[in-house]
């Protein structure tokens, strides 16, 4: 039927008020053309009136993959099956895509078989996309919930693992209903099993150790009460009897008014380490006791040996001096060796009663304002002849500098410049040069530093250089005869000991076959003091 015979048979009333309606409104035949394509349709489509009426939906409307379903609707209404309402896709002139909700009515001929489908729609796109995009957004949440809980539920599998390595557990208390929360590994260090063990206070505290229990009680109440640290190490006795030492930190969480509502923290198995430590006390305390006999052994030994040392070169002096029956040439050279190797032994018994002395931690010492200048200028005097006896040169470039005064001993203070000059002039080639220099540190400390150009040190030897008795042992190179040197081993040992006991520091650097630097920092007198 063309469209003036359907509006003349159903009037223009009708046309009009179809027009007028502001939802797409179209009528079919028993063949599906179109027969009416109101205003609001063809808004929506982009198609004119003229371009849809004799065609189907499913010719140019549809996307072709709803054709067939579309279809099958169609033929239902046709046979008089209205189903309820639905939804389709239109296809837009420009190829857009419109969401249309359908609902259908039919005009019935005489035999009340039906005449023309008439389908009412809502143009619901815009809530369609949006339905759409909150179902995206569902779905993307849903993905983003899923992968956070299984990203959680890694992280909790690597705590619990980083837990049982470390042996270390966290829990947390709530003070006001008394509720005991355990991490996994919490029942491992306590030797209980979750399902068979319901961790309350109370619990936890019979399973401390008797000894230790009230000195935890009184930690945690003195953390709760009085907001102290809570930092504890005590011992836990397990099911078996098994005891093991576990250290506590935790820390209490209050409400607006401070009252402490939850206390959180860790507990950790530290029984190897404290086993490990106890050992290492009862090491450290044997070889304090040990070092401590040796110091007074080697104390009382020089003390002895001072005595008949003492006579034997008095007896020698007096054996070299005797007018009545003066000694033979030959007498003469012996007691000389006597009284050299009487005088070296001597040396070394008073180096050795000196170490003794401060590693048992009484140095003789008389500490105060020392003119640091006057005393290199005093040494390097006193090194000037053995230097000229070994062709060495011994220059003081110290007294270059500002005076300065220092805190320390002065005869200790000698007593290691000669130590560090000597062993420079020993340690050095024929033609050599010794050099002492020094400057004021930013750490408040005056360095002195002996400089040789002498075989130096290799580095291997670098470690037992203040070792005692750790001699260096000979060189044989340019300059240098390669024979021994001679030396008790003891020197830079009392040296370093003498620094440090007047709270100073000592330390070198030497290249082998080049030279050696020695050098000691220590402490500058306060400004305005003055030496006596």
């Amino acid at each position: 039927m063309s469209n003036k015979s359907y509006l003349l048979e159903n009037g223009d009333i009708t046309r009009t008020i179809l027009e007028t309606v502001g939802s797409p409104v179209l009528i079919l035949d028993q063949k599906g053309r179109i027969v009416f394509f109101n205003q609001t349709c063809q808004d929506v489509s982009g198609f004119s009136e003229a371009e849809a009426i004799g065609r189907t939906p499913w010719d140019f409307l549809l996307p072709s993959e709803i054709c067939e379903s579309v279809t099958s609707v169609f033929f239902k209404l046709s046979a008089g099956d209205f189903p309820g309402t639905y939804e389709n896709v239109w296809l837009t002139k420009n190829s857009d895509q419109r969401t249309i909700s359908w609902s259908n009515s039919a005009t019935l001929n005489d035999d009340q078989v039906v005449d023309y489908v008439i389908a009412t729609g809502i143009d619901i796109t815009e809530r369609a996309n949006l339905q759409t995009r909150l179902e995206e957004r569902v779905e993307e949440r849903t993905r983003e919930l899923t992968r956070t809980n299984k990203e959680l539920a890694e992280s909790e599998a690597r705590l619990e693992r980083a837990q049982a390595m470390t042996n270390l557990g966290n829990w947390e208390w709530n003070i006001e209903t008394g509720d005991l929360v355990w991490s996994d590994e919490i029942y491992r260090i306590f030797g209980r099993l979750p399902q068979e063990f319901d961790p309350t206070y109370e619990a936890f505290l019979d399973a401390i150790h008797p000894e230790d229990r009230e000195k935890v009680s009184d930690a945690v109440s003195e953390a709760v009460d009085k907001n102290a640290p809570y930092a504890i190490v005590h011992r836990v006795v397990c099911p078996d009897g098994e005891e093991k030492v576990a250290q506590e930190i935790g820390h209490v969480l209050r409400d607006g008014n401070g009252k402490a509502v939850r206390m959180d923290g860790t507990i950790q198995d530290i029984t190897r380490d404290w086993h490990s430590r106890e050992a290492l006390i009862m090491a450290s305390r044997s070889a304090g006791e040990a070092s401590r006999a040796k110091s007074e052994f080697l104390a009382g030994m020089s003390h002895e040996l001072r005595t008949p040392l003492n006579a034997i070169l008095g007896f020698s002096q007096i054996l070299q001096t005797d007018s009545r029956n003066p000694p033979t040439a030959r007498q003469i050279q012996n007691i000389q060796h006597i009284l050299d190797g009487g005088n070296h032994l001597l040396e070394l018994v008073n180096e050795i009663l000196d170490l003794a002395k401060i590693e048992a931690g009484h140095p003789d010492l008389s500490i105060g304002v020392v003119d640091a200048n006057k005393t290199v200028a005093d040494c390097v005097a006193l090194a000037l002849p053995l230097g000229e006896t070994q062709g060495i040169r011994v220059l003081d470039d110290f007294n270059k500098q500002p005076s300065a005064n220092i805190h320390v001993d002065q005869l200790r203070l000698t007593q290691i410049l000669i130590n560090l000059l000597s062993n420079a002039i020993k340690y050095n080639r024929k033609g050599g040069t010794v050099t002492i220099d020094g400057h004021k540190t930013r750490n408040n400390s005056l360095r002195i530093s002996i400089a040789d150009t002498g075989i130096g040190i290799a580095r291997k030897d670098h470690a037992k250089l203040f070792q005692m008795f750790g001699r260096l042992g000979t060189f044989d190179g340019p300059g240098v005869e390669g024979t021994g040197i001679e030396g008790s081993g003891i020197g830079l040992a009392t040296t370093k000991a003498l620094v440090e006991s007047m709270a100073g520091n000592i330390g070198f650097e030497s290249e082998e076959g080049i030279g050696s630097t020695f050098w000691i920092e220590l402490p500058l007198a306060p400004d305005g003091a003055a030496h006596p």
